[in-house]
């Protein structure tokens, strides 16, 4: 960097050739991370992008453009409203023509190149699961088409998936392990997909003596070889690079030193010091020319930017058949897939709590903005085609006739401007291939075409309300009794009316369900707890508090009598409690993706 320029910077990319550096910085007193690239001489700085928004983790993708995590989805972390959430985006070589490139609502950062030329990245996954426990590894293409999820999204161990990076010559990633709260703590690890998709298998430790941080150790841990030896007291691992099938860079923090310095090290514990400062040496990159990954063909249909702006081309989904992969179900029963789509956070109050967050959607559970976007029905066969919004994060649900859910998808997909795609089912592995009978050119639904989705009868622009959608069910056939003059209302009261329940609603088990605990009871020696409870109550109308909110309380087992005849902790009203588990108890939290009627 030039003297003349100083600021904040962080982790730079190098090109294939050597000759230039792409990294991001704020310039002192800016408030915003831009991209900037530089020879390597340290001439020829330039700024290539700008605005308001932060671009941070730029990787050169083969062929010329950039890649980079960005808030340019304008869009935030749903259970912590003072974090921006973001998104993966792309642009040419010189910062022009940028696209966003994924569609989700959850955090995806941390980039890097594989050797096929595919990027894999860390996601933070939380569609209708525990709030921070599954950040993940997936892949996808350059443009944005093809996302998979690669490894660890159904996994507690480790916390997060971080800084992946392909070894060369190897299908395997090596990352580093951190916590949710402790992300400059890190241990280090190898996936090998080939073995499995989620802990314990495909994974092993690199170095067995640092515990994964904030989860500790799972039951089944594996080191990667036994010849693995400690050779000296070590703290901490962060960002490394491989560069052979045993050897790589990589941060380390000793028990007594204050700093992560650089190291030469290999998978037997052998290390090298090879460079300590006054301050952490983080993301080092050999200096050297590397061979390109070939380049993946764009499959989209790019919208125009500028005044030839036009709206992106819909993409189309196919499964040959959705019941491919998935536990008993009744699948005589399944006649219909509802197709979700799941809206980010737009605005932020700045206040930690998961009512407050705009827009509020639930008192439970820091959730997303649902729309229900239609349905398409599911061929005898299982097949199902069909079209659907570009750019969007879409989920799924399998219905009977009567449109009641039998299971649902506890993730996201969605597609890019014009992309074609499909899965072998429901919950597939990467190594299956459809069933003959089965072939997309023998599938019904392929025979018949893709469908437009059939919408519902209040329209697919709708999002779903508990006052617009339940209330007045509840007005006309029960409100005769339980609200007004009624004499069941002593008994339960249906009336809609303002809620008392504090911010700390987190305690509603015990204060309707027991009717032991107010708001003197709770703990405010913290401060989270003392910011919730000097607000007098919840945004939040009752009923909709108490058939809701009653019974749940974050990482905390549900109590027995909460648990439906399928084994699943619900709500007074039937809703299930996403947080109603401990956090490492994960038995109980994915029994979640199998809900029977």
């Amino acid at each position: 960097m030039p003297d003349d320029h100083k600021g904040f910077l962080w982790r730079p990319d190098l090109s294939f050739d050597a000759k230039t550096v792409v990294f991001c910085m704020k310039p002192p007193g800016g408030k915003s991370y831009h991209l900037y690239e530089v020879n390597s001489d340290g001439t020829h700085l330039k700024q290539l992008t700008f605005g308001d928004y932060d671009d941070l983790d730029p990787i050169y993708l083969p062929g010329g453009k950039i890649l980079f995590s960005t808030t340019r989805a304008h869009t935030y972390v749903r259970c912590g409203p003072r974090h921006h959430a973001f998104v993966l985006a792309r642009c040419d070589g010189d910062g022009k023509n940028i696209y966003v490139v994924l569609y989700g609502n959850e955090p995806d950062y941390l980039p890097s190149l594989m050797n096929d030329g595919r990027i894999i990245y860390t996601r933070w996954e939380y569609t209708d699961k525990e709030q921070k426990r599954v950040q993940g590894l997936w892949t996808m293409n350059p443009d944005g088409t093809n996302v998979m999820a690669f490894w660890g999204n159904q996994s507690v161990w480790p916390d997060i998936l971080a800084e992946p990076r392909a070894i060369p010559n190897s299908e395997k990633i090596m990352f580093t392990g951190v916590g949710h709260h402790m992300w400059f703590n890190g241990s280090i690890g190898v996936i090998d997909q080939r073995a499995g998709m989620n802990y314990p298998h495909g994974i092993s430790k690199v170095t067995p003596e640092i515990p994964w941080p904030e989860v500790g150790n799972g039951p089944e841990e594996t080191s990667l070889t036994e010849k693995y030896h400690q050779a000296g007291r070590y703290s901490d691992y962060k960002t490394p690079y491989p560069i052979g099938e045993e050897d790589f860079l990589v941060s380390i923090k000793s028990t007594n030193a204050g700093h992560f310095a650089l190291y030469l090290m290999d998978i037997y514990g052998n290390r090298e010091l090879i460079y300590a400062g006054k301050s952490n040496v983080w993301h080092a990159i050999p200096f050297k020319p590397r061979k390109a990954p070939p380049v993946i063909v764009d499959r989209v249909a790019w919208p125009a930017i500028g005044a030839a702006d036009t709206l992106p081309e819909k993409g189309t989904l196919f499964s040959a058949n959705v019941f491919e992969g998935v536990p008993d179900i009744p699948r005589d029963k399944v006649k219909y897939l509802r197709v979700i789509q799941s809206d980010a956070k737009t605005y932020s109050s700045w206040v930690k709590t998961y009512q407050h967050q705009g827009p509020e959607i639930s008192v439970t559970q820091a959730d997303s903005v649902k729309r229900i976007l239609g349905t398409t029905p599911v061929e005898k066969d299982g097949s199902v085609y069909f079209k659907v919004p570009a750019g969007k994060a879409l989920h799924f649900q399998l219905l009977d006739e009567q449109y009641r859910c039998i299971q649902t998808m506890r993730s996201f997909t969605g597609v890019m401007p014009g992309e074609v795609r499909g899965c072998v089912g429901c919950h597939e592995g990467r190594a299956n291939t459809p069933q003959t009978a089965h072939s997309r050119q023998g599938a019904i639904a392929v025979n018949r075409g893709a469908m437009d989705l059939t919408a519902p009868p209040w329209g697919a622009e709708e999002s779903i309300s508990y006052m617009r959608f339940v209330q007045p069910v509840l007005d006309k056939y029960c409100g005769s009794c339980h609200q007004g003059d009624g004499d069941a209302r002593k008994k339960f009261d249906l009336t809609v009316r303002p809620s008392k329940e504090p911010w700390a609603v987190s305690r509603s088990a015990d204060w309707y369900f027991n009717n032991c605990a107010d708001v003197s009871e709770l703990d405010t020696s913290d401060p989270w707890r003392k910011l919730q409870t000097t607000h007098s109550s919840s945004p939040f109308p009752e009923l909709y508090v108490t058939l809701v909110g009653g019974g749940n309380d974050w990482y905390q087992p549900t109590r027995k009598e909460n648990f439906n005849r399928f084994g699943l902790p619900v709500s007074f009203s039937g809703c299930l409690i996403v947080e109603g588990y401990t956090e490492r108890n994960m038995d109980v939290g994915f029994r979640f993706c199998i809900l029977m009627l």
